[in-house]
Parts: C-alpha cells; structure tokens; sequence
C-alpha cells in the first residue's frame, strides 16, 4: 500500500478489525513485519524526534489525567522542534495560535482539558496536530465526539483546501498551456488510471502508457476529422510513438519517490 502527498485517505474496517494498530504501524509505535516508509525513509532508520517532525496522530481516546490548559496541550505538538530546556520561539507561538485559531479553541487557552467536553477535547488534540506541522496527520474517528457545531470549525480548513485547489488547477493549467496535450496527458491520465485499477506499479505503468496513446489518438482523430481530415494517418503515428514518452516520465517518477 502507498500513499502519497495531498491524497486524503479514509480507513474503513468494523470494530476490532485493526484500523487502529495500522495507525500505529504506521508511526512505528506498534510492531510489524514487513517494511513501513515515511516520506520516502525506512520508518525504523528514523528517530522518534524525526519521526514525530514528518507524521502525527489524533488518537480516538483523547482523556488526559493530568490539569493541563489547552494550550499547554496545543503546544506539546512544537516538541519535536525544540530541545529539553530550549523555550518556544517566535515561529512555535504563532504555529500554537493558527492552529488554536483554526480550530476555534482560543476560547480554551487557560482552561485545564480535564475540564472539557469529549469534543472540546477532541478540537484541542486536533490543534495540536496542526501546531506539530507534519507531512502526515493521521485521523482516529476524528469526528466521534464532534457535534455539527464543532464540525463547522472546519470552515478555514476548508477554506485552506479551496485555496490550494485553485492554485494546484491554475498550475496544472499553466503547465498544459505549456506542454501542450501530451503534458496534459501525462500529468491526468496516471491519476485517472490509479483511480481505477490501484497504485500498483506494475499495472499502472503499461495501462497509463496505453491509456494516454488511446486518448491522444481519440482526440486527434476528432479534432483532424473536424480540421484536417487528410492529416488522420500522421495523428495516429505520432500519438503511438508517445506512449514511450508516458512510459519514461512514470519511470523517471516513481524512480524519484521510491515507489513500488
């Protein structure tokens, strides 16, 4: 199984199935055979400093025996950052505060969290995972103890992803009216194809290569047809010889992100 940056991914599974030791796999706070990476490194090469700077975890039991406030709570996800006796700096305050602003727990800084309902609780342990600013927040039951009042402090996170859907379409337009369709081709079609038959790279690489020469033959065909019928035969060749093309990018991709 991969996962890659700025996919969202949801784990479904009945109770007792184990959803939440993969979590835990996953931050190596559980035992596996096998081999587990983060962003790219074997997990077991990496320290837990390390570990805890590129992936954090919302647990789904948010209870706390000790008086903390909430914002001593927030906080601890600036650990990673600093060491024993080093106080928080400038960037840790404001990480503490946007992360406390987005989740609309500023309301909560002084106020011990044995004193919070299960979904303030569960607000102040997201806010400290957005404060920690990993690579890879994972989520368990995120949302059991939100009522739709919390669940509405998710505007500006929603907010955030419109924004960074806009910029990623805008880049991804800019990069087709550059490159042309063959760019466009090589930039959606591994997407669509992953969607549909997995991200094992065995499969992916041929079908996307197929794929993406029968879409650019399609689309010539049609747009010749339409244009200039008698140039049909040259708009076939050249979409075919572009599957190698395709072939080498994915190649060249995968080879980079360490994948399969």
């Amino acid at each position: 199984m991969a996962l890659h940056a700025g996919e969202f991914v949801g784990l479904i599974g009945a109770n007792g199935s184990g959803k939440t030791t993969l979590l835990r796999i996953l931050l190596g706070s559980a035992p596996a055979s096998g081999e587990v990476r983060l962003c790219g490194d074997l997990l077991k090469s990496l320290d837990r400093r390390e570990v805890a700077k590129r992936a954090t975890m919302v647990p789904q039991d948010t209870r706390v025996d000790f008086a903390f406030t909430a914002r001593e709570i927030v906080a601890m996800g600036r650990n990673p950052y600093l060491g024993r006796f080093t106080p928080e700096g400038r960037a840790d305050k404001e990480a503490i505060a946007r992360a406390m602003r987005q989740t609309d727990t500023e309301d909560f800084t002084s106020r011990p969290v044995t004193e919070l309902s299960g979904g303030e609780r569960q607000r102040v342990h997201l806010a400290r995972a957005l404060a920690q600013e990993t690579r890879v927040i994972l989520l368990d039951e995120p949302t059991a103890n939100l009522d739709l009042t919390a669940l509405a402090v998710g505007s500006e996170v929603e907010k955030l992803k419109r924004i960074i859907l806009t910029s990623s379409a805008l880049l991804t337009g800019a990069a087709v009216a550059v490159s042309g369709m063959i760019g466009f081709v090589g930039l959606v079609i591994p997407h669509i194809v992953r969607l549909i038959i997995g991200p094992r790279r065995r499969n992916l690489l041929p079908a996307s290569a197929l794929t993406g020469a029968a879409f650019l033959i399609f689309m010539d065909i049609l747009a010749r047809t339409v244009n200039r019928p008698e140039e049909i035969r040259l708009g076939i060749v050249t979409a075919i010889l572009g599957a190698p093309f395709f072939l080498y990018l994915l190649l060249r991709h995968y080879r980079a992100v360490g994948v399969g």
